[in-house]
């Protein structure tokens, strides 16, 4: 099975539109930034007691999912299929499940 850590996602803004964003999954975060070489981040979202779920799949074709942080920060991304984003979020949970097992050790 592929493994993703970074590419890009389209990320429901404020405006409620979908827009393509860079995203990366490292050292217990989800970064987004508009661009790959872009410097500064738009999302840095902790993923330690984070929660992943689908985010309408009726309407997305089971493509979109909702991560929300501990303190209720929230970011809506949807990939370009259903085989993707689920391997986005197996690669989320993974480092989800490696944060909180080095920190509970």
């Amino acid at each position: 099975m592929a493994k993703i850590t970074q590419g890009v996602l389209l990320h429901k803004n404020r405006m409620k539109k979908w827009k393509p964003r860079w995203f990366s999954v490292s050292n217990g975060f989800l970064i987004g930034k508009k661009t790959m070489d872009a410097k500064k981040y738009k999302t840095k979202l902790p993923l330690f007691e984070s929660t992943v779920e689908g985010y309408r799949p009726d309407k997305h074709n089971y493509s979109a999912f909702r991560l929300k942080s501990k303190v209720g920060q929230e970011v809506k991304l949807k990939a370009s299929q259903e085989k993707d984003m689920l391997l986005w979020v197996n690669a989320i949970l993974l480092e989800k499940h490696n944060v909180e097992a080095t920190i509970n050790d």
